[in-house]
């Protein structure tokens, strides 16, 4: 018995088809380029074909991998050949070989990945890359049959960069087509590249979304407590020279106000579809807004806190 391993693509449109769609096509492409299978036992006999990781519906691929066994020796080149001319355009074969070793799933160790941002700039995402990457752990939640599950997704990543649209590192392997060249659009946008490790619990490339999402926010947390700090500090000094703490102006409850609409929304960004965007378009102009404005709020803040230690110091 001979076994052939292939690697093939889906391109395109294509790239919308299911993995049982593929399989089915591939099926119809055997049989039309009259490859002598080798079939499974029993009483539903099926071509021994192997599958390993295949890509989730939507995402276009430049290689994934089977393994066929066959009855008759068969030169791979032909047999490629054959194959690539009895799939459709998007769907090609475009190597094959003799496999002389077991075990095809075992000896695919990670998965290079490249995802196209719609409205992110590479400068914002250079920065989610760079605390990704610094960080040791990056916990994300994800939905399964048993309900929520925490694992991180640090540890499976290989390799995280952030690239501009048409730039030499972003542009795709095998001279095939990018998602640019799907749809175009004058929005600014981001291009990364990942290389995840196939690991247990598997980690898949939106689950690295949503960790730099994660460590995106982290930055927000900062700028909050840091105005928290230095108000601290100015109590301190109003204490000092036997003043109460400042009465919360407009602009402290304005932001307040803003940044309570901005968590759930961001929170709710973490979702998929339509739902998801709007989350986070809405959720980061109210973290925006609500940042500038606590901001702001201190500096007044401190402002009066010089305002009343000047006149104490003049009054002495």
């Amino acid at each position: 018995m001979q076994r052939i391993r292939l690697r093939y693509t889906k391109r395109g449109r294509l790239r919308f088809t299911s993995h049982r769609d593929f399989q089915r096509a591939f099926e119809r492409a055997l049989r039309r380029a009259e490859v002598p299978m080798a079939y499974s036992a029993g009483f539903t006999p099926h071509p021994k074909v192997s599958y390993a990781n295949a890509a989730p519906t939507g995402t276009g691929s430049e290689a994934e991998y089977l393994e066929i066994a066959l009855t008759e020796a068969r030169d791979p080149d032909r047999l490629r050949e054959l194959l690539d001319e009895s799939l459709p355009t998007g769907l090609d074969i475009t190597e094959a070989v003799e496999a002389r070793t077991s075990g095809l799933a075992d000896r695919l160790t990670a998965s290079v990945w490249e995802l196209r941002l719609d409205g992110v700039t590479p400068e914002d995402a250079r920065r989610a890359v760079d605390a990704f990457n610094a960080a040791e752990t990056v916990e994300v939640q994800r939905r399964t049959k048993n309900g929520m599950r925490t694992f991180d997704a640090r540890g499976a990543v290989a390799g995280l960069e952030a690239h501009s649209p048409g730039s030499e590192a972003s542009a795709p392997a095998d001279g095939a087509h990018g998602p640019q060249a799907d749809r175009p659009t004058d929005q600014p946008c981001a291009i990364l590249r990942l290389v995840v490790r196939h690991v247990t619990p598997a980690v898949r490339p939106d689950d690295v979304l949503s960790g730099l999402r994660a460590v995106a926010a982290l930055w927000l947390t900062g700028v909050l407590l840091a105005r928290e700090l230095v108000l601290l500090v100015m109590v301190g000094i109003l204490r000092r020279h036997g003043y109460p703490p400042p009465q919360v102006n407009f602009l402290g409850k304005a932001a307040t106000f803003n940044l309570m609409y901005a968590f759930p929304l961001l929170l709710l960004s973490d979702a998929s579809g339509w739902i998801a965007s709007l989350g986070a378009i809405f959720g980061w102009a109210f973290a925006g807004w609500g940042t500038t404005l606590y901001w702001w709020a201190g500096v007044l803040y401190v402002v009066q806190v010089r305002r009343l230690v000047t006149a104490d110091t003049m009054a002495d």
